[in-house]
């Protein structure tokens, strides 16, 4: 098994788009690889989810956190320095396909060499106690396959729970929902004083042994996966708009007039919008209909048509997406 070295990038929309470009490019007939790599905080969201089900939209735009749709399934996790991601990627195997306890049973020795007690349970998690420290999800096309999976070292729980943490809302749709999970740091259950660094070390040699070879990118490799980055990860056509179809409503209040928002969006398209007000307004935003469902499109209506006294466009964006 070959490591491949991505020069500690750590930026998660490059990293998500190179372990995207192997699965794909490599061949993968003769030889497998490891991908390990830390983001920089970012929410990244499974294939078949719903970015406003799962995600605190408004408080990531504050922050300038982005959110990021994976290939693979499973749900909604956040990322940051304290977060390890590793990513086993090889041919297709029947054997291996959902077969989580093959992925991860180094991780497993790893956390039990430093003093931890855990599990893998029977969503693919592994928890300390009741306690998730770890989720996994696979990627295949029946060719080839990937499995990753994280590892909270020491991450911004609280930061966890802000970006995870959605509006009150109601969404009909056929997406993968999340499941809650209490999550603690594997660096609050170790039995040695370890770094996340050496955490790490110790993590490659416990799944490639004692010496390895390493797979360095050319700069033609490196041009295409910063083109897929920039092309896919970074678009807001990937990550936002490829939603399954779904209808939303929000309830919220403007001094004190409530407010009812709804919006019916099929493969990213408006299809309805409208405000209904406690005062017995209705309004329909017809002018959204065939624009796609993004933040800026809803900025830009509000500046010319803003249905809300005293709150700017800008304000009621964030209310409503």
């Amino acid at each position: 098994m070959k490591l491949v070295c991505n020069s500690d990038c750590t930026d998660p929309a490059y990293n998500l788009a190179l372990e995207e470009y192997c699965v794909r490019n490599l061949d993968l007939s003769s030889e497998q690889y490891l991908l390990i790599y830390i983001n920089n905080p970012c929410v990244v969201i499974g294939k078949h989810q719903n970015v406003f089900a799962e995600c605190n939209t408004s408080y990531l735009r504050q922050k300038s956190v982005p959110i990021i749709r994976r290939i693979s399934g499973g749900g909604a996790v956040y990322h940051d320095r304290g977060n390890i991601n590793f990513s086993y990627i090889r041919k297709f195997s029947d054997r291996e396909i959902n077969n989580y306890s093959e992925f991860t049973r180094p991780v497993l020795k790893t956390l039990f060499d430093v003093g931890v007690n855990c599990r893998l349970n029977e969503r693919n998690n592994i928890l300390i106690g009741d306690k998730k420290i770890s989720g996994n999800a696979q990627f295949s096309n029946m060719r080839v396959m990937f499995s990753h999976g994280t590892l909270l070292f020491e991450s911004d729980l609280d930061e966890i729970k802000r970006s995870l943490r959605v509006k009150e809302q109601l969404i009909e749709s056929k997406h993968v929902k999340s499941v809650i999970s209490n999550v603690t740091n594997i660096r609050e259950h170790v039995s040695v004083e370890i770094d996340l660094m050496s955490f790490l070390t110790m993590l490659k040699k416990n799944i490639l042994g004692n010496s390895y070879d390493e797979f360095r990118l050319s700069e033609v490799i490196k041009r295409e996966v910063e083109l897929l980055a920039k092309t896919k990860y970074r678009s807001s056509t990937w990550n936002y708009l490829a939603c399954p179809d779904f209808k939303m409503m929000r309830n919220f209040h403007s001094g004190n007039i409530g407010i009812k928002y709804f919006v019916a969006v099929e493969k990213g398209i408006v299809r309805e919008m409208s405000f209904e007000t406690s005062d017995g307004r209705f309004i329909n935003f017809e002018k959204m209909i065939g624009i796609e469902y993004l933040y800026d499109n809803i900025v830009t209506l509000f500046s010319t048509d803003n249905p809300v006294n005293g709150i700017s466009a800008v304000e009621l964006a964030d209310k409503v997406y």
